[in-house]
């Protein structure tokens, strides 16, 4: 019976146009969209190095850290300097004359051989820079890992729909099944089953046209990512569940509920605007802790910035957590539904 459900699922779902579109193209077309308006915006906002001057004496020849430093932060396409052509000229030696105006003031400290002290431990030490950062640093990014997130929750519309149709109160078929000997359970997983097969293949295509078409850089972390998304769908999967269980209206109602919701959920974390996730963990934390959709982002934003994975984990963990509340509420209001008659 589980397998005859599944594939009736299938096919109700890739013949339902409206359907395919919202869940499968609609996310396509806003990656096309965000990739055309967003594609130069960083170029034309790029930071022009800063012209600068430096003494080329002895002083500065013998301190290998700071001419080190220099040139590391002057090299590349990324530069944040460049050297300039100033000449500037001192009576006397450098370190020397500023030792001497310093002590000026206080003729108890040899402010030189305090620094000379201190200079010898660094330059015995093994120092350097080493850029460590994300090599996709990239503010547009941030616009496609909110598309991924609305994409997993728009998952919900396809087993809300299914959902539809196997209860009594919204559909004739829902009546059919409702007085069928098949068990509720196995048509609840059924539907869910077929939805996330949908679903995958939606995501596939997604991140086949982030990868190859507008060529986002998810840096060495894809793996994960992918993970969080499918953790993602399922929650979406169970909201839609959960929303065409409990809400007990015709199926536009519950539709607008569902929309409603998740758009909610993305205002919340941020999509319209990366402050308003910062102002809601700022004023009202738990409001986020709770909402799908952020703990979606804020899973890809930590593996965005930071090396250890425990806040990854913490989110994988609690949409997991939030798929299966959602799942015990369904199961729970479909054991409870009774109707006087069909």
């Amino acid at each position: 019976m589980f397998l005859h459900n599944y594939k009736y699922s299938l096919r109700l779902m890739l013949g339902n146009r409206q359907l395919v579109f919202w869940t499968l193209a609609f996310p396509l077309i806003m990656a096309l969209l965000f990739n055309m308006a967003f594609s130069n915006i960083e170029k034309s906002e790029k930071l022009d190095p800063v012209p600068i001057a430096v003494v080329d004496d002895s002083s500065f020849r013998s301190n290998m850290i700071y001419s080190e430093t220099l040139k590391t932060l002057g090299e590349g396409d990324d530069a944040l300097h460049r050297d300039g052509q100033a000449v500037l000229k001192v009576t006397n030696s450098g370190m020397e004359e500023i030792a001497r105006q310093l002590q000026s003031g206080n003729k108890d400290i040899d402010y030189k051989a305090v620094f000379t002290a201190e200079a010898e431990k660094v330059m015995g030490t093994d120092t350097g820079l080493k850029d460590t950062s994300p090599g996709n640093m990239s503010f547009v990014m941030i616009e496609y890992y909110s598309l991924i997130a609305m994409a997993c929750m728009y998952s919900g519309l396809l087993s809300m729909t299914l959902m539809n149709y196997n209860l009594a109160n919204v559909s004739p078929v829902g009546k059919r099944c409702t007085v069928s000997p098949a068990r509720r359970g196995s048509r609840l997983l059924g539907s869910l089953s077929a939805s996330f097969t949908v679903q995958l293949f939606g995501l596939l295509i997604l991140y086949l046209l982030l990868l190859f078409v507008v060529r986002a850089d998810f840096g060495t972390k894809l793996p994960q990512i992918i993970l969080l998304s499918l953790l993602g769908s399922l929650a979406g999967l169970t909201l839609g569940v959960a929303v065409a269980v409990l809400v007990r209206i015709n199926e536009n109602a519950k539709l607008t509920v569902l929309i409603s919701a998740v758009m909610a959920g993305c205002f919340f974390s941020g999509m319209m605007g990366i402050t308003m996730k910062n102002i809601i963990d700022k004023n009202v934390p738990v409001l986020n802790r709770i909402n799908p959709v952020a703990m979606i982002t804020d899973g890809l934003y930590s593996l965005y910035y930071y090396e250890s994975g425990e806040r990854f984990i913490i989110d994988a963990v609690s949409l997991a957590v939030f798929s299966a509340v959602m799942l015990l509420i369904s199961f729970t209001g479909l054991r409870r539904q009774q109707y006087d008659s069909l």
